[in-house]
């Protein structure tokens, strides 16, 4: 099983060159959201049903950095590969986000 299961000090040395090369992470602000959806319903409903639901908010948090933003939309993504491609990504149109935070993270 040599070769799967690396050891300890084997793993430190792979983390210690990992930890200082540079990632695509690095090039893109981490940020929180807290943002409005949009929903659907397909089923028919009353007229009271309906109000009911359309005065309730229904919000989503995401975490993710920031690959793109123009005047309408900000893009973030979940997940970044070393070689730089983008996993996971959502498009929010702006005038739906309610908070924005930035995290700062340790290196």
């Amino acid at each position: 099983m040599r070769g799967v299961y690396q050891s300890s000090k084997a793993r430190q040395r792979i983390a210690k060159k990992v930890s200082k090369t540079p990632t695509p992470a690095d090039k893109y602000p981490l940020v929180f959201l807290k943002w409005l959806d949009a929903e659907s319903k397909p089923q028919w409903e009353s007229k009271d049903e309906t109000d009911r639901w359309s005065n309730e908010i229904f919000t989503v948090t995401d975490v993710g950095w920031i690959i793109d933003e123009n005047k309408t939309y900000v893009t973030i993504c979940s997940q970044l590969s070393s070689d730089g491609d983008f996993g996971s990504k959502t498009k929010i149109p702006k005038s739906w986000v309610l908070k924005r935070t930035r995290i700062k993270c340790q290196k």
